[in-house]
Order: C-alpha cells, then sequence, then structure tokens
C-alpha cells in the first residue's frame, strides 16, 4: 500500500494478453507540506490483484532516467514503455528518452548523437501518442510542453524502428503553443489535440522570470504610490488653508463653491492613490492561495 502524494503522475497501460492483467507506471514528484521527493521508481498495478507492487529493477542505473515530473509516458506494442522529457530537481528540464522493458523490468536510454540527430527542446508537461501508421514499426508523436520560460508548438516524430527524431514540415494552421494538453492517437496515421494551456508562464503567475526585472517594477509601484500619498496629504492641507484665509473675505456662496473645488481635488487624488494601490498590490508576488 502507498500512502505518499503524487503530483503529475504519468500512466500507461498494459494488456496482457493471456491473463488480462494491466500495469501503470508512474514516475513523478511526491511529497507532503515537509518533504518532497522526485520519484525515480516504477510502480506497476495489477487489475487482477487489485494492488502494487514496485518491481527490481534488473539493468544498469547508468540507463535508468532520474526522478522527475511532467514527462511523457507511452505504451508501445512490443509491451515496452517510452518515456521522454520531465523536470527533475532544482527545476531542470530535460529531453533525455528511456524505455522501459515490463517482461526484463529493466531500462534502455536511448543516446542520440546531436551532431547529426536533430533533437527536441528540454521540456516538461509535453503530450505523446504512438502512431501505428508512421515508420515499419510505428512512431511516438510529440507535441508541445513548457520549459519554464516559454510555451512550446512544435511536432516531432520519433521513429521507434530507427530511434531517431524528425520534425516533419506542415501544412494547415497549427494548434497554439501550449502545456498541459491531450493528445490521442486516431485511425488513419492521425492525432487529436485537445485543451491545454497557451498561456505564457509569466502571464501565468503575473511574476516576470527575471528578479531583478520583479525588483524594479516593485520598486517603481512603491515610489508611485508613497508619491500619491504625499500629494493626497499636500492637496488636503493646501484646501484647508485656502478656506480659512478666505473665510473672512467672501460670502458664504463663494465659500461653498471653493469647499467643493477642494472636495473634488482631494478626490482625484485619492482614486489616482487607489489605482497605485492597485499597481503595487497586483506587482508584489502571491505570497498566500486565493479563493474565487
Amino acid at each position: 500500500m502507498f500512502v505518499a502524494t503524487f503530483v503529475h503522475p504519468v500512466c500507461v497501460y498494459l494488456r496482457y494478453p493471456r491473463n488480462g492483467v494491466f500495469h501503470a507506471y508512474s514516475d513523478t514528484l511526491r511529497g507532503s507540506t515537509q518533504t518532497a521527493t522526485y520519484e525515480d521508481r516504477v510502480f506497476v498495478y495489477s487489475m487482477v490483484e487489485m494492488s502494487w507492487h514496485v518491481p527490481e529493477h534488473t539493468g544498469l542505473s547508468e540507463e535508468c532516467p532520474v526522478g522527475r515530473y511532467g514527462h511523457c509516458a507511452v505504451a508501445l506494442p512490443d509491451r515496452t514503455m517510452w518515456t521522454f522529457g520531465g523536470r527533475q530537481y532544482g527545476g531542470v528540464c530535460n529531453n533525455s528518452v528511456h524505455i522501459w522493458n515490463f517482461d526484463k523490468a529493466a531500462w534502455r536510454r536511448i543516446r542520440f548523437d546531436e551532431n547529426i540527430v536533430m533533437t527536441p527542446g528540454a521540456r516538461f508537461c509535453s503530450s505523446a501518442a504512438h502512431v501505428a501508421g508512421i515508420g515499419r514499426q510505428g512512431s511516438v508523436v510529440l507535441f508541445g510542453g513548457r520549459d519554464g520560460s516559454q510555451n512550446f508548438g512544435d511536432l516531432w516524430i520519433y521513429d521507434i524502428a530507427t530511434e531517431d527524431w524528425s520534425d516533419p514540415v506542415t501544412i494547415g494552421v497549427p494548434p497554439s503553443p501550449r502545456h498541459g494538453h491531450t493528445m490521442v492517437a486516431m485511425d488513419g496515421g492521425r492525432i487529436m489535440i485537445l485543451g491545454g494551456c497557451a498561456v505564457s508562464p509569466e502571464e501565468e503567475t503575473g511574476i516576470p522570470l527575471n528578479i531583478s526585472e520583479l525588483d524594479d517594477r516593485m520598486s517603481a509601484a512603491s515610489n508611485l504610490l508613497e508619491e500619491c500619498y504625499e500629494l493626497e496629504r499636500a492637496e488636503a492641507e493646501v484646501a484647508g488653508i485656502v478656506l480659512e484665509s478666505e473665510a473672512d473675505y467672501r460670502g458664504w456662496k463663494d465659500l461653498a463653491r471653493l469647499g467643493a473645488q477642494a472636495a473634488a481635488a482631494v478626490a482625484r487624488r485619492e482614486k489616482n492613490t487607489a489605482d497605485a494601490e492597485k499597481v503595487s498590490a497586483a506587482t508584489a508576488p502571491l505570497t498566500s492561495p486565493h479563493v474565487y
């Protein structure tokens, strides 16, 4: 029994021809508010026995992927599982490809000569699917994802037989760059891409990726707010002085007119201060959850 909390789990389902057992794989970030572990184990769930177990890896340690989350996992027809990318400890993204053999309980890392073969950039929260009609043994199609600074809208094809990547030329209107979407393989060598988040990481959080830029924004907002406070206070003081000095020389109608003008000027200053407070609040990083 596993009691850990898993974030961004990635699962595949593989049917055994003889006994109908399904296996699921999850390699993800787990933990609580106190600790967090980037999980690097394979978890297998038997639909017959209704229980989990962790198979012991029989291969070489250098072939294993490091703990990560937000990666892709695709079940292949030869009873293996193809994995790509993800985000690991320290926020580092990668673009590695590993294949898990369910029968041998072993990992194998696919290595590329990047001087010869173009590969997708490091990313996480992308999506992939096995398409049988592409290549001799089928291919895995990969789309989208993010690397912490931008969303990707590129399409890549991994040939299972040759173990090479290619970036095909596409026609038509492509999906917008996104992450967290779903990809489904369809008949006729087609794929369907659904949903996802197309907002850039900076716009999604409202926090600039560059910390110095954030500091500049917060400093400018603070200075603007302080200036508005000073002007509002000065406007009220001037209005009081003017009304007091004119009280002995003007009639009540003139004084009422001066009072209305002073009140309007103070109200304008108060509105400017309120706007500056909103800017300052929007610029500061969020430190507590909000309920909408």
